[in-house]
């Protein structure tokens, strides 16, 4: 059987449009033993390029008459195309992508299809309704040249670097047909769990004919053909070898819709017959809406922060499966039904009497499969919120106190229980409990090779086994790639509807959010219960570990999802008033958590990863390293927070060894060694992004106006970001410096660029130096930019907010040494909604990380008045009326609490906070927060009995403490 398949890529001009001059094209079948037969093969090239190019139009004209098409002549009795086609880009549009690739019904092949695409298109214009933050591309022309409004527009919706939506549009009168695109860059990546190239990928994968290399771009020449010629052969093959991977798993999925290692996952579950957990209806809307509002993500800290450390670092095997295992999910998972308990007396005699001993002892993790309600009070939980005083609500595990009462999955529970000693008081509690087993589980072969029954066999423990069992080969490899997407992230998919329409709200609270634009979608296996268990329970590991360091009298660095780095050398001391712990005690401890261990083949749960030296900055901000001869030797460094920058030596290399020369070079800076320094630091830091989104490629209006398509700045295009210096002497206002792309980077300070917030007027760019002298060269006209050196001098001091310095203030930038959590009083609630929607654009700078995370803050006024009354509510409706000078029939509203006019609600709130700062002995200051002031206020009234008279009736009054 198999399949046809049309592969082709294009080839640009290098300047800043990136415009089409050629490409290359096969007509393949893909045999289901992964034999690639090639029917036609061409050349497609710019409809214009005889005029504008007739030089390399004569080169393509040349090179098509004297290479015969690389066919295969014997292929089922076809008679193939034996002569390579030469068509215009209109005669390649109409021959294969509307004949062939709509008309039949044919997949296209690409590595990186957007990119493709949108050099191919005629004009480009903003997607609508489901693909609405997305393009719709014009393909085909009419007679006259117009577009032709009879055929499909292209709609694509780029995701992220990975991953892209791309179907064809409606046509009226006719039934739609989606088409069948499978971008290589995606497939590559649901299949490996690795973000490649098209050159690592025919690697990874075993392609015969690779990826070519070449230093020339942007020139007609034989050479660059045969380049081009080559990049469509191994794309086509390397899709055969996809599809004969594919096929060892027997899924029905089609690849056009892989998108992730989670889509295989879930053709895997939906293989095995497990009941999708939403559709059985077990469990009511507003639980599942309770157990969402307990999710919290992974554990990421630093508490030593900005000073040389001695560590031992542990990892824990497979964490997720690891607790999946412990906790039971899979019978939940497989459960003819869910049943739901209110147990809360049961949870509060496990957590009175929980100990670090008991959390050792395996059956106790079956009684932590639920969420309980709670009214903090000093509990050590995780606590979303802006630590910062702005941006993104961030993460910390910290002491909470809350007047609201508020769910969290129990093992967060119980790990607060180990690091306070003191249970928090439970209100409600919901348990969830697995009976009998569903109808229908049918048993498979993962990767064709490791056989599994759900009926009787638990996923998470085997898929560990086998992949130990299987390390080096294929099989092992992906299993260790299902065991990362299906233990865990198709449990809490929420997917984004950017279709600009209001939809009910898909989640569920005390409060109902009611209709909102772009709703969040459940995936087919999202189950709230099963994602907050999962996370709270690795936070639980970390926790006990946490404990058990610090009862030997020990400390940490930093911890990381499923990892900590203790500090510890060969002997015990003390290292700045750290206790230092000696490897043998911290071995101690590792061998403690073997109690836990769920896999017979694996000796170690928690395993030593490495021994030496750390240095940390903040959560996920770190370098472990050895020093020899005073030379610091980096071993491990974390990339995050400088990830999104260009390679200073290279800006077309993907090779990030330059951030670990700023590690060495920040180290030996900060520990007073030998510091070499990088002779690219005072470089602009620059980073590339591809014009993903419609506002993105809004920013070149002025640049593109009048031109015509070919001639614009593009969907796809890649596009150069600066990151501006907050000293801008020349330039008033926030400044976002965007330009085309342009690889070499000495021309960067010559470009013109433009500003993303203000587009329109044209700059340069170019960087700031440190010095007096430096600041009298300023030039009108130049936006100031980051160099290297401006980042990693911010880098080396990012403070970590989300803890307090030993002194109970916030964490500065200069701080160095041990951490301590922070007190967090709440003094309001909101539901945030998913954190992770378009992060590589928030990584850029290019979007607000706090515009993102699509936040939605609880009625302000419902927030307030309960503040306000006891402020105020000893006043009679007259008094309150004649202090505010607002009617009286308004003075009733406000003391009933209906929600009042903005200037009545601002005259109330400020009248409240006065009399509050009265009390606590403080001038109110209008700029300040009144949600803050006034919870002060009734914080201190508690410990203080203030007599409040309050109006019952209009005859009677009652004293209150």
């Amino acid at each position: 059987m198999g399949s046809y398949v049309l592969v082709f890529d294009t080839e640009t001009t290098t300047d800043t449009r990136q415009q089409l001059m050629f490409g290359m094209f096969r007509y393949c079948h893909i045999s289901d033993t992964g034999q690639v037969s090639t029917l036609a093969e061409g050349i497609l090239y710019s409809d214009d390029l005889p005029t504008t190019d007739p030089d390399g139009f004569a080169v393509l004209q040349r090179y098509a008459a004297t290479h015969p098409a690389d066919v295969d002549m014997g292929f089922q009795d076809r008679e193939p195309n034996r002569y390579m086609e030469f068509l215009s880009r209109d005669e390649f549009a109409n021959r294969w992508l509307w004949q062939v690739a709509y008309r039949h019904r044919e997949t296209i092949i690409g590595f990186n299809l957007p990119f493709d695409f949108t050099r191919i298109a005629i004009d480009a214009g903003e997607a609508r309704k489901d693909y609405h933050g997305g393009f719709s591309l014009a393909l085909w022309r009419t007679r006259d040249g117009r577009i032709n409004e009879y055929r499909p527009r292209l709609r694509i919706k780029m995701l992220d670097s990975k991953k892209a939506f791309i179907s064809f549009s409606g046509i009226n009168g006719h039934k739609p047909f989606a088409g069948n695109f499978v971008d290589l860059r995606t497939l590559t990546f649901a299949l490996s769990n690795r973000s490649h190239s098209l050159a690592s990928a025919c690697e990874a994968f075993g392609v015969e004919h690779g990826k070519m290399h070449t230093d020339e771009h942007g020139r007609i020449t034989d050479r660059y053909t045969d380049y081009c010629r080559r990049d469509v052969l191994a794309s086509a093959e390397l899709y055969a070898a996809l599809s004969k991977e594919l096929a060892r798993h027997e899924l029905d999925t089609d690849p056009t819709r892989l998108y992730s290692p989670a889509s295989v996952a879930k053709s895997y579950f939906r293989k095995m017959r497990i009941p999708q957990p939403l559709k059985r209806g077990d469990v009511a809307p507003e639980i599942l809406g309770y157990a969402m509002s307990s999710f919290y993500g992974a554990r990421a800290e630093c508490r030593i922060r900005r000073q040389e450390m001695p560590v031992a670092v542990y990892d824990f095997t497979s964490m997720y499966p690891t607790v999946n295992t412990l906790m039971g999910m899979w019978s939940l998972l497989t459960a003819d039904r869910i049943e739901v308990t209110h147990e809360a007396e049961k949870v509060q005699e496990l957590l009175n009497a929980i100990t670090l001993d008991a959390c050792f002892e395996p059956e106790t993790w079956r009684e932590f499969v639920g969420i309980a309600k709670i009214r903090p009070d000093a509990d050590v939980v995780p606590v979303r919120a802006q630590y910062s005083g702005g941006g993104a609500p961030n993460i910390g595990v910290n002491y909470l106190t809350d007047d609201d009462e508020t769910w969290y999955a129990i093992p967060d529970l119980v790990a607060s229980t180990l690091l306070t000693g003191k249970p928090p008081e439970i209100l409600d509690t919901i348990v969830f409990t697995a009976r009998g087993t569903a109808n229908g589980l049918r048993p498979t072969l993962l990767h064709g090779t490791v056989e599994i029954d759900p009926e009787r066999d638990d996923f998470f423990p085997l898929i560990v086994e086998r992949r130990a069992q299987f390390k080096g080969t294929p099989t092992g490899d992906f299993l260790k790639v299902l065991a990362n997407s299906g233990c865990y992230g198709i449990f809490a998919e929420l997917n984004k509807r950017d279709d600009a329409r209001d939809g009910e709200a898909m989640s569920y609270a005390d409060k109902p959010l009611g209709k909102r634009k772009n709703p969040e979608m459940p995936g087919p296996f999202t189950f709230p219960p099963i994602a907050t268990c999962i996370t709270a329970a690795a936070r639980l590991m970390l926790a006990m570990l946490e404990r058990a360091v610090t009862d030997a009298g020990g400390a940490w660095v930093f911890t990381d999802t499923d990892s900590m780095a203790i500090v510890a050398a060969e002997k015990a001391g003390q290292l700045h008033e750290i206790g230092v712990l000696d490897y043998a005690t911290v071995d101690g401890i590792a061998t403690r958590f073997n109690a836990l261990n769920p896999y017979a083949s694996i000796p170690e749960l928690l395993k030593l990863e490495y021994r030496g030296w750390c240095y940390s900055i903040s959560a996920k901000r770190y370098a472990l390293y050895h020093v020899d001869n005073e030379r610091v030797v980096i071993d491990k460094n974390s990339e995050h927070g400088l990830g999104h920058l260009l390679n200073p030596t290279d800006p077309e290399t993907s090779d990030t060894h330059w951030i670990r020369q700023l590690w060495q070079y920040l180290i030996s800076r900060e520990t007073a060694r030998e510091a070499i320094e990088p002779p690219w630091l005072d470089r602009p830091a620059i980073s590339r992004y591809s014009v993903s989104q419609p506002s993105l490629l809004r920013s070149f209006d002025t640049v593109n106006a009048g031109k015509p398509y070919a001639e614009r700045i593009k969907p796809a295009n890649f596009i150069l970001v600066g990151h501006a210096h907050p000293i801008q002497p020349t330039y008033p206002g926030k400044v976002m410096p965007i330009a085309p792309y342009e690889p070499n980077a000495a021309r960067w300070t010559e470009l013109e660029w433009q500003n993303k917030h203000n587009p329109g007027h044209g700059f340069r760019v170019d960087t700031l130096g440190e010095s007096d002298e430096d600041m009298l060269k300023i030039e009108a006209g130049i936006v100031y930019v980051q160099s290297y050196r401006d980042v990693l001098n911010m880098y080396a001091i990012h403070p970590e907010s989300k803890f307090n310095q030993p002194d109970g203030r916030t964490c500065t930038r200069g701080y160095r040494g041990w951490l301590v959590r922070k007190h967090v009083r709440a003094v309001a609630t909101g539901y945030v909604g998913k954190e992770s929607h378009e992060i590589e654009l928030v990584q850029q700078g290019l979007l607000s990380a706090s515009g993102v995370t699509r936040a939605r803050t609880v009625n302000r006024w419902e927030r307030l008045y309960a503040l306000v009354t006891p402020v105020i509510g000893h006043l009679s409706i007259d008094e309150l009326a004649a202090e505010l000078g607002i009617p009286r029939t308004t003075a009733g509203y406000v003391l009933a609490g209906r929600s009042p006019a903005p200037e009545t609600e601002k005259a109330v709130v400020t009248f409240a906070c006065t009399l509050a700062a009265s009390d606590l002995g403080i001038d109110y200051d209008a700029k300040s927060d009144p949600l803050i002031v006034l919870t002060k206020w009734k914080d201190t009234m508690r410990s203080r009995p203030r007599l409040i008279i309050t109006t019952v009736d209009r005859t009677s009054l009652k004293s209150e403490a």
